[in-house]
């Protein structure tokens, strides 16, 4: 695909007179390109007749040769185009390490990947941040194998206002390198937060003075002797002596009746 098509026909001509003929080329019965030539009696004559097919396919081609306009000879050919091979490079993710804070610097990585069956050659490479138009990185990546990848880091400054932003990323922006697919143009979306507000540290208050007061006691008095329980005397019936004295009588009578009898 992309390169010409060349079939060398061969025009005899078995007559005693000097002819013209005309060579056509169709391919899948649309013509798509002619030549004449003029052949001397009893001789024969070559051209080159060409077509470079834009498109991978099956096609038929057919070669026609007339004089006068009868059709003397035909050859058919049955061709089949295959797209030569080709690099695709294509933007596998996109990584931002850290948290983007609006003035300051985070690191991001790219990773290209080429997902084509033929080596890229070194490649431009821009990252632009919208709705901005800064140009946050230029530069070159590759060669990448197929099914290759390769990583691009840089430093990223974050925009001193919070919002919403995208990273776009343009392969071979000038399309320099023949690929597959030439769409090379890659967003990724990018929230940077407002700063985040740290309230004043405010030194503790010494706690108020604690008044201490002595403890309060219960007033001590002398301990007190114990007391004396007393029993009530017995009671005395009326006209009558109190036992206590009538027993204490009759000890006293005993002793001195004892003392009586050693006396004697």
């Amino acid at each position: 695909m992309g390169q010409p098509i060349r079939l060398i026909v061969t025009v005899e001509n078995p007559s005693e007179l000097t002819l013209e003929y005309t060579v056509a080329l169709l391919v899948n019965g649309e013509q798509v390109n002619s030549t004449a030539l003029v052949v001397d009696p009893g001789a024969s004559s070559q051209v080159e007749i060409s077509w470079t097919p834009s498109e991978p396919g099956s096609y038929e081609l057919r070669v026609e040769v007339r004089q006068d306009g009868t059709l003397v000879k035909v050859q058919t050919y049955l061709v089949e185009v295959v797209a030569p091979p080709k690099p695709d490079l294509s933007v596998l993710n996109l990584t931002v390490y850290g948290v983007p804070e609006p003035g300051g610097s985070v690191e991001v990585a790219v990773t290209v990947v080429n997902i084509g069956d033929a080596e890229s050659p070194p490649t431009e490479i821009v990252v632009t941040e919208f709705p901005t138009g800064r140009v946050v990185y230029f530069g070159e990546i590759g060669p990448i194998p197929p099914g290759g990848e390769q990583v691009l880091s840089f430093d990223y400054t974050v925009p001193e206002e919070a919002g919403n932003y995208t990273l776009v990323v343009d392969l071979d922006p000038n399309n320099e390198v023949e690929e597959k697919d030439e769409a090379n143009r890659f967003e990724f979306g990018i929230s940077v937060p407002p700063p985040t507000e740290v309230p004043p540290t405010e030194s503790p208050s010494p706690p108020p003075p604690t008044e201490t007061e002595a403890p309060t006691q219960p007033p001590t008095s002398p301990t007190a002797p114990p007391e004396t329980e007393y029993a009530p005397p017995p009671p005395v019936e009326e006209g009558g002596i109190p036992t206590a004295v009538l027993v204490a009588g009759a000890a006293i009578a005993g002793a001195i009746a004892s003392y009586l009898f050693w006396r004697f």
